[in-house]
C-alpha cells in the first residue's frame, strides 16, 4: 500500500497488450473501469497502459459537450486514477473538475437569460459592440440543452432568438435554417414568429410569403400587427378564410381554491390605530383571512391612516415592526406603498430609505422572485427621484433585508444583474451599463471553457 491506495507487484500488473484485448470486447467500458478503479483504489495497469486509456478518456470528454455535473464527476475519476497509477497531471485533471463545479450551473441556471436582456438593453442606446456579444454567446447558448440538464435553461435558445429579433433581425433567417437543419422544430418556429413580427407586407414577394403562414403563432403575431398596420388586414383576412376560419381562445376557468379564497373574510384596517398595527399583523395571520387580504391589508392600512393625517405615526410604527420581525411575510409587499406615503409626508430624504429597504426585502436585484412590473416601476421610481444618487442606492440595496440578515447570522453580498444594467441605462450611465454588461458576456463565457463549445459558422 502506497500513499493510501493499494498497488500490485510489477511482474503481476496488467500489460498494454493484454490491457488492449481486454478493451477491445464489445461489453468493455472505459469510463465504467476509471470509475471501478477510482472507486476501489486498485492501481492495476503498467506505466503505458494506464497513460493509454487516461490519455484516451481526456481525448474523449474533451471532444464531446456533457452535463457539467457528469463532466465534474468524470474529471475528478481520472485525477484520482492519475494519483493511483502515478501517470499524467492528477493536479491539472483535478483543477479541470473544478472549473466544472464553479461552471454554468447544470440545471435551472438562468443566468444566460440576464445576459441576453441586458445586450437587449443597452443596444437600444449603444449598438456598437451588439455583433461581438451576441457572436459571442451563441455558440454557448446553442449548446445549452446539452452542458445543463435543460429543466428551464431550454427557454433560454428561444430567448436568444428573441433577442436577435430585437438587435439584429437580418440573421434570422440564419438562426432558421440552423434550427431545420438541426431538426430543432420549436426553435425553428421561434424564429419564424420574431421574423414574422417584422415582416414588411409591401410588395408580391412579402404576401406570398405571408400567405405561407398556417401555424397559430405566426396567425397571432398577424392579428396583434393588423392593429397597427393597414397592410396585414387583407393578408389575415386570406388566410383565415384560406384555414376555414379561425379557432378562439378558451377562457380561465374559475378554480375551486380561487372560489373558496373569495369566500373568506375582509379585515376593517380602520379598527387599528398605528399603536395597534402588532394586533393587526396578527389577525392578518389568521387561516380565515384569504391569501389576497393578507397581501393587501397593510397597504390598505397604510392608506388609510394617511388619508386620516396620521401618515407619519404610521410609517414609525411599521418601521418599528419591521426591525424586531419574526416573519417577513405582509410587511415587505407594502413597502413601495410605504415609500410613497414617505415622499408625500415626510419628503424625499426622509423616504430614499423606505425605497432602499423595498428593493432589498423584495429581491429587488433578482429576476424571478417578484414580477417585471413592480421592479421596474421601483427603479424608475429611484431615477425619477434620486438620479443623482444612484450609486448610493446600488450600495445600499447590495444587500439582504434586515429580516434574512437576523436568520442568517451575516449579510451577504447581493449583485444585480440585468435590473443593474436596466438601473444603469434609467439613470443615463450608457457607458457604466454597457460595461457591466461585456463583464456578464465575459463571464457567461468563461463558465463554460471546459466544453468543446462547436463554433457557429452557420451565423457568419
Amino acid at each position: 500500500s502506497i500513499g493510501g491506495h493499494s498497488t500490485g507487484r510489477a511482474d503481476k500488473l496488467i500489460s498494454l497488450a493484454d490491457f488492449e484485448v481486454a478493451r477491445s470486447s464489445v461489453h468493455w467500458s472505459d469510463p465504467d473501469w476509471v470509475s471501478e478503479r477510482s472507486a476501489d483504489g486498485l492501481a492495476l495497469l503498467t506505466t503505458d497502459a494506464a497513460l493509454s486509456i487516461l490519455e484516451q478518456q481526456v481525448q474523449a470528454l474533451d471532444s464531446e459537450v456533457t452535463e457539467f455535473m457528469q463532466r465534474a464527476a468524470a474529471w475528478c475519476e481520472l485525477a484520482h486514477f492519475a494519483h493511483l497509477q502515478k501517470v499524467g497531471s492528477a493536479a491539472a485533471l483535478m483543477r479541470r473538475s473544478a472549473d466544472c463545479l464553479l461552471g454554468y450551473g447544470y440545471r435551472k441556471d438562468l443566468s444566460a437569460m440576464e445576459v441576453l436582456d441586458a445586450i437587449a438593453q443597452v443596444h437600444r442606446h449603444d449598438a456598437t459592440q451588439t455583433v461581438g456579444w451576441l457572436k459571442a454567446v451563441t455558440p454557448v447558448i446553442d449548446q445549452i440543452t446539452e452542458f445543463t440538464d435543460g429543466d428551464e435553461t431550454r427557454h433560454t435558445r428561444s430567448e436568444l432568438i428573441r433577442t436577435v429579433g430585437a438587435t439584429l433581425p437580418e440573421l434570422l433567417p440564419a438562426f432558421h435554417r440552423h434550427h431545420i437543419e438541426q431538426e430543432d422544430w420549436n426553435y425553428a418556429d421561434d424564429a419564424l414568429h420574431e421574423f414574422v413580427k417584422q415582416l414588411s407586407l409591401e410588395g408580391p414577394c412579402a404576401t406570398a410569403l405571408a400567405s405561407t403562414l398556417l401555424d397559430p403563432g405566426s396567425l397571432g403575431i398577424l392579428d396583434k400587427r393588423n392593429l397597427e398596420d393597414p397592410l396585414v388586414g387583407p393578408v389575415l383576412a386570406h388566410q383565415i378564410d384560406f384555414l376555414g376560419g379561425q379557432t378562439p381562445l378558451a377562457g380561465k376557468l374559475p378554480k375551486d381554491s380561487e372560489e373558496a379564497e373569495a369566500k373568506k373574510k375582509c379585515v376593517t384596517v380602520g379598527r387599528y390605530p398605528p399603536k395597534r398595527l402588532a394586533a393587526l399583523l396578527s389577525t392578518l395571520s389568521e387561516p380565515d383571512i384569504s391569501y389576497e387580504e393578507k397581501r393587501t391589508g397593510l397597504r390598505r392600512w397604510l392608506e388609510y391612516w394617511e388619508t386620516k393625517g396620521r401618515a407619519v405615526e404610521a410609517l414609525a410604527a411599521m418601521e418599528a415592526q419591521l426591525d424586531k420581525l419574526t416573519s417577513a411575510v405582509f410587511l415587505d409587499e407594502s413597502l413601495d406603498v410605504a415609500f410613497r406615503i414617505s415622499l408625500a409626508n415626510e419628503g424625499k430624504e426622509a423616504a430614499f430609505r423606505w425605497l432602499v429597504r423595498a428593493h432589498s426585502s423584495r429581491y429587488g436585484w433578482a429576476s424571478y422572485m417578484v414580477s417585471e412590473e413592480e421592479t421596474m416601476s421601483r427603479l424608475r421610481m429611484a431615477a425619477v427621484h434620486y438620479r443623482e444618487r444612484w450609486q448610493d442606492f446600488i450600495k445600499d440595496t447590495a444587500t439582504q433585508s434586515p429580516y434574512w440578515a437576523r436568520r442568517s447570522g451575516h449579510r451577504s453580498l447581493v449583485i444585480g444583474q440585468k435590473y443593474l444594467v436596466r438601473f444603469l441605462l434609467l439613470v443615463g450611465q450608457v457607458e457604466k451599463a454597457s460595461a457591466v454588461t461585456a463583464a456578464l458576456v465575459e463571464s457567461f463565457v468563461s463558465e463554460v471553457q471546459d466544453q468543446p463549445i462547436p463554433s457557429t459558422k452557420w451565423l457568419s
